[in-house]
């Protein structure tokens, strides 16, 4: 993508979540920006942003780099250390001459090609070439597939051998969505191809240096302070190459972890991508291994976290459970304990007046409230408390003065 392109997008939404579509942390994002004098937000800005506030966005500096220049991204790549990765490479290697009997690229189309190269092709024609002649897929800032329209027949023909080697040695290759899955196993890779580009000065149309005039005559009326030194135009052009670059890379890598990835790229001089076809399957063997080995660490610890999550929410209810048991037994303890003090008034009142042949009032409502305390009493006895009733292995552990407390108005109880 363009420095102009990178600007936008970390201009466009949290940097966090733009390092996540090129699957390197917000660290390495920033760092690009630097390498290409991109400003970033300040801290605060999308707080600002997000409460309707005013923030200041500085603009893109042109000066020694163009808003054009090429920046290059690339995902962490991750190296195989798996004893076991180590061992299914070597195994590969081991067929390498097997496998390159598999990898013949044709001179031309079969009249019947894979699936994935007749979904590929179908797609393609439905896109249009941008302003330096590539084609892709994707959107703009991750791109599945590019390169330009004169290479489409060349990566046809090499996607074309990787499926059929691949299903020979008992993989697909699909297109799904705008890109390729390369299924090995259970494992899913994503494998894009790419075409490098050549850098060239862009040299004006007529249209263009006329537009450029007229904003040069239009600087010259409004005044040196508001006109600006950009052209109308752009300065580089980036044409492609003919040189292809293909790229692997697991899909269920977990977010801030490095990527099992790897990629091939053609160099100006040198063996071209076709005679690297053999190396993408050795090297896919051990990367499948790894692959798996990572996702199934990532599924126990899924789990694991999933079964403590279960237990604190068992913890919860047994704690739950715990304390309305405790605020029922302090409920009955605190009745227990106003029965007997009133029990005690009442007899006390009543010997005071041994002889008196009318009662007194407070008797009569003593009496009312004996009863009361008498038949919640009762009615605790026969109450449910099965909800509250702790599981074998439960301890309840009730606070030191609660349980004091608890504690003391059940023995006093025993004693009365």
């Amino acid at each position: 993508m363009t420095r102009q392109e990178l600007y936008d997008m970390v201009w466009s939404r949290p940097i966090t979540r733009v390092a996540k579509d090129f699957g390197i942390s917000d660290v390495a994002l920033g760092k690009q920006c630097k390498k290409y004098d991109i400003p970033k937000p300040p801290v605060g800005y999308w707080a600002k942003v997000s409460h309707g506030k005013k923030a200041l966005k500085q603009r893109l500096p042109i000066g020694k780099r163009s808003a054009d220049e090429i920046v290059y991204l690339e995902a962490v790549e991750r190296i195989q250390t798996s004893v076991y990765a180590e061992e299914a490479s070597r195994e590969a290697e081991a067929r390498r001459e097997q496998i390159e009997r598999l990898l013949k690229v044709p001179e031309n189309l079969p009249s019947r090609c894979q699936p994935a190269v007749v979904d590929m092709r179908r797609a393609l024609r439905e896109l249009t070439p941008d302003i330096h002649g590539f084609v892709r897929t994707g959107n703009l800032y991750v791109k599945k597939l590019e390169f330009g329209k004169d290479s489409v027949n060349r990566v046809a023909k090499i996607v074309e051998t990787i499926a059929s080697a691949a299903k020979a040695l008992g993989q697909q290759l699909i297109w799904a969505e705008g890109r390729f899955l390369w299924q090995i196993g259970d494992e899913p890779f994503e494998l894009r191809i790419y075409e490098l580009v050549d850098k060239q000065k862009h040299t004006p149309t007529a249209t263009e240096l006329k537009e450029q005039a007229r904003r040069e005559k239009w600087d010259q009326k409004i005044g040196r302070e508001y006109s600006t030194t950009r052209k109308t135009y752009r300065t580089w052009d980036y044409l492609p190459s003919g040189r292809l670059a293909l790229k692997l890379s697991d899909t269920n890598s977990r977010w801030g972890s490095p990527k099992i990835a790897k990629h091939w790229t053609e160099p100006k001089t040198g063996p071209a991508l076709e005679a690297k076809l053999v190396d993408v399957f050795i090297w896919l063997a051990g990367a499948e291994v790894s692959a798996r080995e990572c996702r199934l660490e990532l599924e126990a610890e899924v789990a694991r976290q999933q079964d403590e999550a279960q237990q604190q929410i068992a913890r919860q209810e047994t704690q739950n459970r715990a304390l309305k048991l405790q605020a029922f037994l302090h409920e009955l303890t605190d009745t227990h304990e106003q029965f007997k003090k009133t029990t005690s008034l009442l007899a006390f009142m009543r010997s005071s007046r041994p002889d008196s042949a009318e009662t007194p009032p407070i008797i009569d409502e003593l009496k009312a409230y004996q009863s009361l305390l008498l038949h919640k009493l009762e009615n605790s006895c026969s109450e449910d408390i099965s909800g509250l009733t702790l599981q074998k292995g439960e301890n309840l552990v009730l606070s030191l003065p609660m349980a004091s407390a608890v504690s003391s108005k059940v023995d006093r109880s025993s004693d009365a």
